[in-house]
């Protein structure tokens, strides 16, 4: 019985192959520790890399910046996909579970654990401000506090109140600079 063959090949072109000719007779097979329950398995590892792109020039790598939160962004705006809408003031917003409990563990303990609300799509919130929640809502998808929305000391101070109430970390330092 020969020796397990394993390794690493780098293939450089379409085309490019590697084989092992040299194959193990099914006696060999079946003798050896590998066949398990008259089972042989075969565990295949590709990583497959796309070429980087160079600045020709200067020699560095070209990362583009980030542009997470503007899709974050755009599909609150859109309202595509969401699963809950919160009522303030009359005032409906849609958003999306997973979002939100993934950046709020008090989201996700409401949304996702014991609680009445993770069995509810509507859920009204009595004693915050509609202004509050949105500015509050957008964060927590685009993890800033957008330019053209103007935030006064007293917004600061509402921000602040959500921010711990919905354990928003970054929100609350943010909101305690202002």
């Amino acid at each position: 019985m020969g020796p397990k063959k394993s390794g690493h090949f780098i293939f450089s072109k379409l085309g490019d192959c590697f084989g092992f000719y040299d194959f193990m007779k099914r006696t060999d097979v079946e003798a050896s520790e590998y066949l398990i329950d008259d089972c042989l398995t075969v565990k295949l590892h590709f990583t497959m890399v796309k070429p980087f792109i160079v600045d020709a020039t200067r020699k560095q790598f070209i990362v583009p910046t980030s542009d997470l939160h503007q899709h974050f962004g755009l599909l609150l705006e859109s309202g595509e996909g969401a699963d809950v809408t919160f009522e303030i003031d009359e005032e409906a917003f849609s958003a999306h579970k997973y979002v939100l409990a993934a950046r709020s563990p008090v989201f996700r303990a409401q949304l996702f654990g014991s609680m009445i609300e993770n069995k509810m799509d509507k859920i009204t919130i009595e004693d915050m401000r509609a202004d509050v929640f949105k500015i509050m809502l957008q964060f927590i998808y685009t993890d800033m506090l957008h330019s053209e929305v103007e935030v006064s000391f007293k917004m600061a101070q509402h921000l602040l109140v959500a921010a711990d109430r919905y354990g928003l970390e970054r929100l609350k330092v943010i909101c305690g600079k202002m």
